[in-house]
């Protein structure tokens, strides 16, 4: 079974994500320029919400870095055991596995790595120290390529951007009055559909032969996916990303979420802004994004049918009307109860 999460989200002026030159990122869809936050940017928040709501225990938790062997550096250190054997132990056991460590000591890629894996991973350097620290020279560091210079931002946008001309004073300068910073800083204001598909049956997981040598998901564990399910959902809701929060406090909550749990393929409902929503003399542009979705999903469970829904539930802030969005709960923590049920019952199998 598959969990979908559909969130409409209205900001004040921000700037949630930035691209390489600070700028709001944007991407063309529908033939028009839309504010965009990335998934990467999303999961982030997502991960960071599970550590400081204390979501997930802290065994069951990951980590995304380069710097691995920063990490477990000191996870190996012993009495006898200088920094430079240590280097060499783990530089060689990451070669092994076909990772090279590149400048400063980082490995060429972001590794998204259990605490579970990363503890494995010490307990099986530490095994072998001894033979790992007499490691291949050729497991030296190799230089990192140099990036191309970056192009410089296209000066006319379709979406509407505009500039925030700041200034700051120094406090303790008494002597000087006036400003002792001055710059510019890009920010929009845009009501964002966000999405997320969660493949319950995956997260779980299990082995994927009869010898039990391929593991993946959570190798089964139940309770453990029921819980990881109930966080994201409530991280995937609440969490906002933190660019420039202390300078815009964008802290505004979805508007309208929607739930969905099926059986069958995974249904986005983006194309229900293929135009965006424009509102005119007084409208609301958060009800007016409501309606479209409303009204697409409809129109999509007029051709295709429900897609083997199990379950769904919707809740809101505006009060709008809905004819197509179904089980209208009260609350997010309704919301949350209605679609995990199905898929992990009272005493049952997911």
């Amino acid at each position: 079974m598959r969990i979908e999460i559909h969130v409409l989200q209205n900001f004040a002026p921000s700037n949630l994500n930035r691209d390489d030159t600070g700028s709001p990122k944007d991407a063309e869809f529908g033939g028009y320029r839309r504010a965009r936050i990335s998934s990467q940017c999303q999961k982030r928040a997502v991960r960071n919400y599970f550590n400081n709501h204390n979501l997930i225990p802290e065994a069951n938790r990951a980590t995304r870095t380069k710097r691995l062997l920063e990490h477990v550096h000191k996870r190996l250190e012993k009495p006898g055991r200088d920094e430079s054997a240590i280097n060499r132990a783990v530089t060689t056991a990451l070669a092994a596995g076909g990772l090279k460590l590149a400048e400063r000591n980082l490995t060429q890629y972001l590794l998204f790595l259990g605490e579970g894996e990363i503890a494995r991973f010490v307990a099986l350097v530490d095994k072998h120290f001894a033979a790992l620290a007499r490691g291949s020279e050729a497991a030296s560091p190799e230089p990192a390529k140099k990036k191309s210079a970056k192009q410089e931002k296209a000066e006319a946008k379709i979406h509407s951007m505009e500039m925030d001309y700041y200034t700051a004073v120094d406090d303790i300068n008494n002597d000087n009055p006036g400003a002792d910073m001055i710059g510019t800083v890009e920010f929009n204001s845009a009501c964002f559909y966000r999405y997320a598909t969660l493949d319950v049956g995956e997260l779980i997981g299990g082995y994927r032969d009869e010898k039990k040598s391929q593991p993946f998901g959570l190798q089964g564990d139940k309770e453990l996916a029921r819980t990881t399910v109930n966080a994201f959902l409530n991280a995937f809701i609440d969490a906002i990303p933190t660019g420039k929060q202390n300078s815009f406090a964008a802290h505004s909550k979805p508007s309208l979420v929607f739930a969905v749990v099926r059986d069958g393929p995974a249904v986005s409902l983006a194309n229900a802004f293929v135009k965006p929503i424009a509102p005119r003399d007084g409208e609301n542009l958060v009800e007016k994004s409501i309606q479209a979705l409303d009204t697409y999903y409809g129109r999509l469970v007029a051709m295709y049918g429900e897609g083997g829904r199990k379950a769904s539930a919707v809740c809101q802030i505006d009060g709008v009307k809905l004819q197509n969005l179904k089980d209208e709960v009260g609350s997010v923590e309704k919301l949350v109860a209605t679609v995990t049920m199905p898929v992990f019952p009272a005493g049952g199998a997911a």
